[in-house]
């Protein structure tokens, strides 16, 4: 049977009609849930982007092109050794050629590009990263213009959707010198040059709430149909034991008592303690942190901590059988929001050290050194955590994350801190703290952070379930940033691992004005004129001039002058 190839039909004044797609992801790379035929909102305003849900209809939507758009039009610019050919048209503005070598592609300068300004090899490398087809180059009299094998669309982030591979759209005119292989496609609706993506979505801030995105993502995980699953064999487990599962992303506690079977969940609903590691002791289990008692079958407290959930299970003649329903958490938590929060503004390092009250945000920052986005580095004691990010700002001038557990493990950072904070450096301290359930009366670790860090941390907020996340995050980061100084976010256990719906996480897009600062014409003179009046000038070097010392030597040298550094310089 012949495979049926995807193909793309934009209705007219209306959504992108996509059939027969396999591969559909969101901006992380998450895949979102297909169908034969799809409808992909293509207006800017749906409610359930990437999805039409129909509101092209009542915004007066349509897709004619603008009279005064971009000239669709090739043209090529020959250097030495390789030819690069560009559309401005099409350009869906996506800056990987400016960002990654503008040594070629010279944003402000005319001719905007420089074929001989780079290696080929850098050339041809960049090229391959435009999404739109816009780019291409020749060697030896022969267009290259083809990079994608697989049939995709991605949703870019507040931008278009990226098709790749070759998939056909019917009954458009992809524009003289284009990529019939990859393109752009216009999510905003603001686009002259419809249904290709122009860049208008830069101009109009199209912002798509990237959380829908996550959301359609999350859909695909909502099937979460109960199930029997078979977890031991009828002779596995003797009276009084017991046996660890982990079955779709739950932590479960199957034991024998008495020849009947039970099965509870394994986190304790007192600290969060790993019940699942604790023994069958006359019938009752304990956690293993604190000795709490539960009931190994029923999960029931018998102390004063709230009942567990139980599973039912069935002794059957093959084995012994939970039933479970898949967990309709999507994986997307408000850790997640903070880590990706940290990597979207910059974020590269983070020292800390992992303990039982910050160990949904440990695991949210190993996935994103998975992806490479930032590097853990593992401490042994909290306050080398503090020193080493406020040393790494002083070297860097970037902020860096030092990252604890509760109570003590949180207030060991202070002097390292302090550091920071009297050098004007740029730190953000994430700590743990215990469940918000137990603020107030004074359990294990429970220190009043806030108040503790209020003298070295301007910026010093609690992360409650009904937070901004991302934008607390931000707000975090910002304050370290512009203030130079430390800021501090107390994330309570529960909080870490509470499902984030379509919570997006932030960033730094157009919050951050330029630092650099620039005196007057008429300082500048003065200081000339002073200059040159001197016999033995001295120059001392602070800290704001470390990423200008070449010139500072130069013109040390034409003035024949020393050079002084003060301390932290």
């Amino acid at each position: 049977m012949k495979k049926e190839v995807p193909k793309i039909r934009p209705n007219k004044n209306g959504p992108l009609l996509v059939k027969n797609l396999q591969n559909f992801t969101n901006s992380r790379g998450e895949p979102i849930e297909t169908k034969h035929t799809m409808a992909l909102c293509r207006c800017g305003a749906s409610k359930t982007k990437p999805f039409c849900d129909g509101t092209h209809t009542s915004i007066g939507f349509t897709d004619e092109k603008s009279p005064d758009r971009i000239p669709d039009k090739k043209e090529s610019y020959k250097g030495k050794s390789i030819i690069i050919h560009d559309n401005r048209g099409i350009c869906s503005h996506a800056g990987f050629c400016t960002a990654n070598l503008p040594a070629v592609f010279r944003m402000g300068v005319e001719p905007w590009i420089d074929p001989d300004g780079a290696d080929a090899q850098d050339i041809k490398r960049v090229i391959r990263m435009c999404p739109s087809g816009a780019l291409s180059y020749s060697e030896n009299d022969k267009e290259v213009n083809v990079f994608f094998r697989e049939a995709e669309m991605i949703v870019s982030k507040n931008g278009p959707y990226y098709v790749r591979g070759g998939i056909e759209i019917v009954d458009v005119n992809l524009g003289d010198g284009a990529s019939q292989e990859h393109y752009t496609l216009c999510r905003c609706g603001q686009s002259g040059n419809k249904p290709r993506c122009d860049g208008a979505h830069w101009y109009a801030a199209f912002k798509d709430d990237e959380a829908l995105t996550i959301s359609a993502a999350n859909r695909r995980r909502e099937r979460n149909e109960p199930q029997w699953v078979k977890v031991a064999e009828t002779d596995e487990l003797h009276d009084g034991g017991s046996k660890k599962l982990n079955l779709l992303a739950q932590q479960i506690l199957l034991s024998r008592v008495n020849g009947e079977y039970g099965a509870i969940e394994g986190i304790c609903s007192h600290q969060g303690g790993p019940l699942i590691d604790g023994k069958i002791e006359d019938g009752v289990i304990r956690c293993p942190w604190h000795g709490h008692p539960f009931d190994p079958l029923t999960g029931k407290s018998l102390g004063k901590d709230s009942d567990l959930k139980a599973f039912e299970v069935e002794e059957r003649t093959d084995g012994i059988y939970i039933k479970i329903t898949p967990a309709k958490k999507s994986g997307w938590t408000v850790s997640h929001v903070i880590a990706e929060t940290l990597v979207n503004w910059g974020v590269k390092h983070v020292f800390g050290m992992v303990g039982h009250s910050n160990l949904g945000m440990a695991e949210a920052l190993r996935i994103q050194e998975e992806k490479g986005k930032l590097k853990y580095i593992g401490i042994r004691h909290e306050g080398a955590a503090a020193f080493a990010c406020s040393g790494y700002s002083k070297v860097s001038g970037k902020p860096a994350v030092c990252f604890t557990i509760a109570g003590p493990g949180a207030t060991n950072l202070m002097t390292g801190l302090w550091d920071a904070r009297m050098d004007r450096t740029p730190v953000v301290a994430i700590t743990g703290q215990v469940n918000t359930q137990f603020f107030g009366p004074g359990s294990f670790q429970e220190i009043g952070l806030k108040e503790a860090f209020q003298s070295v941390a301007p910026f010093s907020k609690v992360v409650l379930p009904d937070s901004k996340h991302g934008e607390l995050t931000s707000l975090a980061l910002k304050n370290a940033i512009v203030r130079r100084t430390v800021a501090h976010l107390i994330l309570p256990d529960d909080v870490q691992t509470l499902d984030a719906g379509t919570a997006a996480p932030g960033s730094p897009d157009g919050r951050l004005a330029d630092a650099r600062i620039t005196p007057s014409e008429e300082a500048v003179n003065l200081a000339m004129y002073r200059i040159r009046k001197t016999k033995r000038p001295v120059i001392i070097v602070g800290y704001g001039a470390r990423n200008d010392m070449e010139a500072i030597i130069a013109f040390a040298e034409q003035l024949r002058a020393p050079v002084l550094t003060t301390f932290k310089a």
